[in-house]
């Protein structure tokens, strides 16, 4: 007969979290010893301000933790207040995903890690640059000893996106700027963090430092503008004179505009060089929840040399905003030699929309020729100005809202002071329809 005994031995081993431990446990039972060792993963436990995840690193990087340095690798543990260095051309994203899809993309620089904490707030991180995404329990993050950026947004389960996302960088030894993308932050500065504002999606805050750090009200930030902007933003008006022989072409539109230059040589009868524009650009109007409210603007800009080095604008046009920009084309139609505009705005299925076309009349810029309307062509050619346009009610019952009796085709001229139809023929879609009544249904005799 055999019999069993059975004891409990207890054993502890103490580690962090996200760290592998030994436990090594040795029992003695009736003068007999034995022995057993076991690996284990301590879980890291981010969420409650445990070590965050490295999840990409390219780029020589590095971290100086306990007195010696290694390599930066993704599916590292970097607990907070680990020096962290990333060397010119790298970067690295860290975080942890499943504390509410808190990450923190760094570049070049050296930093200290920080955490997040799920019951409190977690350890800001500290350097020059980084983009942060989180919400009120992310660590946050402190420029160079210039400011202090602390997410506002309150932490919500699978949150997508994260309540709060904003970008620090640090633009010199006497300027750091802070721009939001979505939720709000505070940002703080001088000393015991004594002076504080803060900013929602779509604004600004610059940290000007000289002795001492003081931060500048919010402002908005507007699409495409660069970091190096001054602190007081960009004026989003553009001048009327411009006193160059070539001017840039980022002067020739407001600012921060996706532009279209056409140029438009000088004429022996008299007509200027000239240089017509087609911009478009969007505007941050308000602050909003996500990066702002932004609303779209385009418009045309003709400029004329007066002298060799001065241009004037002479044209300033804005249009609606439509399915597309304004399209721009050139011909002579005033019979100078000179080439004039026609724009063209269409949107929507009809393809509605102004006509316009511009002209140097005597050495100053008119519209001659102004049309809005739906489902009509305009084109320059032959030196003159060529319409189809639909004409005649719909000829079928079930027809579309596209459909119409027939197409007038129009030629106008200029007779040298303003346009005059030379021609005017009309086709018709079927043979019932009469062209003399605009392709409506014959009159019974």
């Amino acid at each position: 007969m055999r019999v069993h005994a059975t004891r409990t031995v207890t054993a502890e081993a103490s580690g962090d979290a996200g760290d592998d431990v030994l436990l090594h446990v040795v029992a003695t039972c009736d003068r007999s010893t034995v022995s057993a060792e076991r690996r284990l993963s301590l879980a890291t436990e981010s969420c409650f301000g445990g070590p965050i995840h490295v999840y990409a690193a390219q780029g020589t990087s590095g971290v100086d933790d306990s007195s010696r340095t290694h390599a930066l690798l993704a599916g590292d543990l970097l607990r907070a207040e680990t020096p962290i260095r990333i060397d010119r051309g790298g970067h690295a994203l860290l975080g942890a995903t499943e504390c509410n899809n808190f990450r923190v993309a760094l570049g070049p620089g050296r930093y200290l890690a920080g955490s997040y904490d799920a019951g409190g707030k977690g350890d800001g991180f500290y350097g020059r640059n980084a983009l942060v995404v989180g919400d009120e329990h992310s660590g946050g993050f402190a420029i160079a000893h210039k400011a202090v950026v602390e997410p506002i947004g309150r932490a919500c389960a699978r949150c997508a996106p994260p309540p709060v996302s904003f970008e620090g960088r640090t633009q010199s030894p006497r300027r750091a700027t802070i721009r939001v993308f979505r939720g709000g932050v505070r940002v703080v500065t001088g000393e015991r963090l004594a002076r504080a504002e803060r900013a929602l999606a779509g604004q600004q805050i610059d940290v000007l430092c000289h002795r001492e750090c003081t931060l500048t009200h919010p402002r908005l930030w507007q699409p495409n503008e660069p970091w190096t902007t001054p602190p007081q933003g960009l004026a989003q008006a553009f001048p009327h004179v411009i006193r160059s022989a070539r001017p840039s072409a980022e002067a020739l539109a407001p600012p921060r505009a996706h532009i279209l230059v056409r140029e438009m040589p000088a004429a022996g009868g008299g007509a200027p060089e000239q240089l017509a524009v087609i911009w478009e650009r969007e505007v941050r109007t308000e602050p909003g929840r996500y990066a702002g409210n932004l609303q779209t603007e385009q418009g045309l800009v003709v400029w004329q040399r007066t002298a060799t080095r001065v241009w004037r604008r002479v044209l300033s046009r804005p249009y609606p905003v439509a399915d597309s920009p304004p399209s721009l084309t050139t011909g002579d139609v005033t019979g100078d030699h000179h080439p004039d505009l026609l724009v063209t705005l269409e949107q929507g299925s009809g393809a509605c929309g102004p006509r316009e076309i511009f002209a140097t009349v005597h050495a100053r810029i008119r519209r001659i020729f102004d049309r809005n309307e739906c489902e009509s062509f305009v084109r320059l050619k032959g030196g003159a100005v060529q319409l189809d346009e639909p004409v005649g009610r719909r000829p079928f019952t079930e027809g579309s809202a596209h459909c119409f009796g027939g197409e007038a085709h129009i030629v106008e001229r200029w007779n040298g002071r303003r346009l005059v139809v030379g021609s005017r023929r009309v086709r018709c879609t079927l043979p019932r329809l009469d062209p003399a009544a605009d392709c409506n249904r014959r009159k019974r005799p």
